[in-house]
């Protein structure tokens, strides 16, 4: 995962964890499950730059109906003062937001993907080998050397709930899915889909013997 830095003008709403999803892919002795997490942000153009450009106008309008001392004004003229004051501050917001919207679209895209996190899970069940290939390793284990997958607590955590996916083998244990990368619900999935394959060679193996 690698840092990003907006830009100064661009305030956004980022919620802690990543929104992951699971494709799984299975062809003839292999399974594959491919995990991306990435980042909620939301842009406040519309809660923040929107309201300062409503508020200025109402200022300027102000500053207007001063100058021209409005009091003395024709009718028509205090109604279009009057219309300005309710209209003008509302369309300056709107246009505001929707043109920041459109400028920070390729900002926020590019901070999801410098923030997303990946991982593909490998099952080979012809050369008994499970492999883990994620944004900063990728390695290959025999299933003789797996013990089992499991989920474990997240030490220090501050969401009592939270998970990680763990192998463990026989040279220790082995983080798979970290407490960001998917939910409780996906990660038990997963290491269903581990542990039948597990049992299975297991079961292939020995029948064979």
């Amino acid at each position: 995962m690698n840092s990003y830095k907006r830009p100064w003008w661009l305030i956004v709403n980022k919620p802690p964890g990543l929104v992951t999803t699971i494709t799984e892919e299975t062809v003839p002795s292999q399974q594959q499950f491919a995990v991306q997490g990435r980042p909620l942000i939301q842009g406040l153009a519309w809660l923040t730059w929107g309201p300062a450009g409503a508020v200025l106008t109402v200022a300027l309008v102000t500053v207007m109906a001063l100058v021209l001392n409005i009091r003395e004004q024709s009718m028509l003229a205090r109604g279009l003062i009057i219309a300005a004051f309710l209209i003008l501050p509302a369309l300056v917001w709107g246009l505001i937001t929707l043109l920041l919207a459109r400028l920070s679209r390729p900002y926020l895209q590019a901070e999801q993907a410098a923030d997303q996190q990946t991982c593909t899970v490998r099952l080979n069940q012809d050369l008994g080998q499970i492999s883990v290939i994620s944004d900063d390793r990728e390695l290959t284990l025999a299933y003789n050397d797996v013990k089992q997958a499991k989920l474990e607590p997240v030490v220090g955590a501050k969401n009592l709930n939270a998970v990680q996916l763990t192998l463990d083998t026989v040279n220790g244990p082995i983080i798979v899915l970290p407490e960001a990368l998917g939910n409780q619900s996906q990660k038990a999935d997963l290491v269903n889909a581990i542990q039948k394959t597990l049992q299975n060679y297991a079961t292939q193996k020995n029948l064979k013997e």
